[in-house]
């Protein structure tokens, strides 16, 4: 079973330099619930964990770096949760791997997530909505700004 205690929070770290799904670290909630007498076959409330990652990196298929955030959404009813600098160490790893698309990056994600957590965690990019839900002006202005970033970043390629 894995223990806080065993993962590598707390400890100093040297980042990884190459892609390592081993990195995370799944923390099972049954110990957590029953200590508190939810049991796993009933839960008494229904949602997700919702993860941001402000700074995700890796490389494009030619080698150039890309950049997005991302927001990671695992369901409560999973039998773990991701220990938060493993999940950070494993992000950081993809910093030099080389993928041939974007979709390819998220699978990735999703895959090493899903296995850790047991459960399907859904990957997207940029941030979610609140639950209070996001305004189209704001959806607008954030799709806009992306179109006006991409727009530069093809201008200075060419």
């Amino acid at each position: 079973m894995s223990k806080p205690e065993d993962s590598l929070l707390g400890r100093e770290v040297a980042y990884p330099d190459h892609y390592d799904p081993s990195l995370l670290f799944p923390i099972p909630r049954r110990q957590a619930r029953a200590e508190i007498g939810i049991a796993e076959d009933a839960l008494p409330f229904s949602g997700h964990d919702r993860w941001h990652a402000y700074e995700l990196s890796w490389l494009d298929a030619r080698g150039k770096p890309r950049v997005a955030t991302a927001t990671f959404t695992v369901p409560c009813d999973s039998p773990n949760l991701i220990e938060s600098k493993s999940l950070k160490l494993f992000l950081n790893s993809l910093n030099a791997t080389r993928f041939n698309s974007d979709a390819a990056v998220l699978e990735c994600i999703r895959t090493d997530l899903s296995a850790r957590a047991g459960a399907d965690v859904t990957v997207a990019f940029g941030f979610a909505a609140d639950d209070r839900n996001e305004s189209r002006a704001s959806r607008w202005t954030t799709w806009t700004w992306r179109l006006i970033t991409t727009v530069r970043r093809v201008r200075r390629d060419c």
